[in-house]
């Protein structure tokens, strides 16, 4: 396994092409120019079939650049969702008694992000904008003194140089989809972890800790309460109570001063 196979776990990228791969592509197109027919029918054959390469080139990447903006549409939706859930979710984790399980949504949380910035990046590289060769004039027109099948001739050759180059551009624009592709694949299965350990975390947060921390801020309670109003008219006096008995108290003074004063006699 590569590098960028195991890149493509953490932050998906392509694969640059070699220079073998890009000789081929050039001796590619050699070889089928040296393939044209000279003269005659298949000539016209041959002409009409590059044409139709060439306009199943164009839908191609008419395809290829409808995907990547549909891409680039789910990449801002998931992204929203990703950020308001990742900082929605980081506000409640101080309720989370264990340590390991608050960094591990944290830490998927950042690998979600992660993932909607590289479908984003790939996205925007895929439709960004590429030099397209096009035929010009002199290949549609005759040159003077030039013959009809030496001009279907040239003619071909250069529909086979534009084939080549939207292939090779379309190509790259490929690849920027397949890796938007496999971003938008690994999101979703960060998101399945995330949304699995933020389920463990509320489940382990039970409703009494969540009193306890309400009754021990003071800040809350004052914000529940809701502001204060003035203070409301007292109301009218009440009657007055019954008079107690006041004679039983000064009885037991009176008592327990006489033992007080009979204790030094007796002795």
């Amino acid at each position: 396994m590569t590098g960028y196979s195991l890149l493509d776990y953490v932050f998906p990228m392509a694969e640059p092409l070699s220079k073998e791969d890009q000789e081929r592509a050039a001796q590619r197109l050699r070889t089928d120019k040296a393939r044209i027919p000279r003269a005659g029918r298949p000539l016209v054959d041959c002409l009409n079939a590059c044409q139709g390469l060439l306009d199943k080139e164009d839908n191609r990447k008419q395809g290829i650049e409808a995907r990547l903006t549909s891409v680039l549409g789910l990449s801002s939706i998931a992204g929203t969702v990703a950020f308001g859930g990742f900082f929605l979710g980081s506000s409640g984790m101080s309720r989370v008694q264990s340590a390991t399980l608050r960094w591990s949504i944290s830490a998927v949380g950042c690998y979600l992000i992660l993932q909607i910035c590289a479908a984003i990046l790939a996205a925007v590289q895929g439709l960004s904008r590429r030099p397209y060769s096009s035929l010009t004039l002199s290949d549609l027109v005759a040159r003077p003194g030039e013959s009809r099948d030496a001009w279907l001739h040239r003619k071909a050759q250069s529909i086979l140089e534009v084939l080549s180059d939207h292939d090779t551009q379309n190509n790259q624009k490929l690849t920027k989809m397949a890796v938007a592709h496999c971003a938008m694949r690994n999101f979703v299965c960060g998101l399945l972890v995330f949304t699995s350990l933020a389920a463990i975390s509320a489940a382990r947060v039970n409703g009494d800790e969540l009193v306890d921390r309400l009754k021990k801020d003071h800040d809350l309670n004052e914000l529940l309460r809701g502001p204060q109003g003035p203070r409301g008219i007292p109301g009218p006096k009440g009657d007055p109570g019954l008079p107690g008995n006041t004679h039983a108290p000064r009885a037991a003074a009176s008592a327990t001063g006489k033992r007080h004063n009979q204790s030094p006699c007796t002795n």
